[in-house]
């Protein structure tokens, strides 16, 4: 994996074989596998860039709107606009259970960590809870008034929040399916909900230009952070919780930014806009996917952050810095961040 003196990323690979706009992208626990989909499903070795499985359900008319693996990652399980979710073996790219789940739009669904359950989450105002064996039912969380984003289980299992459409959080018992508590605060549709690995925080983005970061044992919000000016839809924890990278995308500029935030101050630490819309880091965040929008995904290798011994954020690197690395030493963070979303227009990494 190639690197250079100024702590740059390293383009890896092009991915190509979409023909409609990527919706959704993923690595496997391990990072060895990467699904991406639009109306079909790829799936790749990101180290090698080879295809390792097509997936496809139906015609160009249907979206996924979301694949993830399971934690073994044998299974891929699919939530589409054909209101199904589907449960895939990735081996050999057959595909095992195909669930009427919702009457609307299946907007996400993801596996448990014990890889026994599935959640599903729907514009029908209904979150599911499926078995990952024979894809039957096993439960369902009530009380939604509007439509659901997003489901993400806590990283222990017993805790389920989502994300909705009437600028709500709820969390849940994963087991009664019990609603815990009702987080309010955000002034628009709650897009994306994640817990932080050691899963005592939850960090929600919202279409109000914001991510908030909540303790999840009190229910209180701990800080906001803004920055961004559009509508926010992607959210990733860094692998020790001590960051946060999100991402939002003006469909009127078709321009996307990512901002790296330091989870415990609220600091934004690190900013770029650039010609793509999607993004999705390894487990490990040593690889990044970036989706163009020209339908092809570009593969990028570390390192993305810098950390001291004990994991401290030392700078945050989400863009390729060989272009003109000398003359940004001498000038200060303000001054870099505001260059960095007005002036530098599709250029989220190098085009060499």
């Amino acid at each position: 994996m190639q690197q250079n003196s100024e702590g740059s990323v390293s383009r890896l690979h092009t991915l190509v074989g979409h023909s409609l706009r990527i919706n959704s992208m993923v690595f496997s626990a391990d990072g060895e596998y990467f699904a991406s989909a639009s109306w079909k499903i790829l799936v790749h070795d990101p180290h090698s860039g080879e295809e390792i499985q097509m997936l496809m359900a139906g015609s160009a008319r249907t979206y996924v709107y979301s694949v993830a693996f399971s934690p073994d990652k044998s299974l891929l399980v699919s939530a589409s606009s054909d209101k199904m979710v589907r449960i895939w073996d990735v081996k050999n790219g057959k595909l095992l259970f195909a669930i009427k789940a919702h009457k609307q739009t299946v907007n996400h669904a993801e596996f448990s960590p014990d890889g026994k359950t599935i959640v599903s989450a729907s514009s029908d105002k209904t979150v599911k809870l499926w078995n990952a064996t024979d894809g039957k039912r096993i439960g369902a969380f009530s009380g939604h008034t509007d439509g659901v984003n997003w489901a993400n289980f806590s990283p222990d299992g017993k805790m389920v929040a989502t994300a909705c459409q009437n600028k709500l959080i709820y969390l849940f018992n994963a087991t009664t399916q019990a609603k815990i508590k009702q987080l309010a605060g955000h002034e628009h549709n709650v897009t994306v909900v994640k817990f932080s690995p050691d899963g005592s925080k939850l960090a929600s983005t919202s279409w109000d230009k914001t991510i908030k970061i909540w303790d999840v044992a009190t229910g209180t919000c701990i800080t906001s952070l803004d920055g961004h000016k559009n509508g926010v839809e992607f959210l990733e924890w860094m692998p020790n919780g001590n960051a946060v990278v999100s991402a939002s995308y003006s469909r009127i500029e078709n321009e996307g930014t990512v901002n790296l935030w330091d989870a415990q101050t609220g600091k934004l630490m690190d900013s770029v806009s650039g010609e793509f819309y999607g993004i999705a880091f390894s487990p490990s965040a040593n690889l990044l996917a970036v989706a163009r929008k020209n339908r092809t995904i570009e593969l990028w290798g570390k390192p993305i952050i810098v950390t001291d011994k004990e994991g401290n954020i030392i700078k945050g690197v989400v863009r390729d810095r060989r272009q003109n690395p000398d003359r940004r030493k001498s000038e200060p963070t303000e001054e870099i961040v505001e260059r960095r979303t007005k002036e530098r227009r599709g250029s989220f990494f190098s085009k060499n």
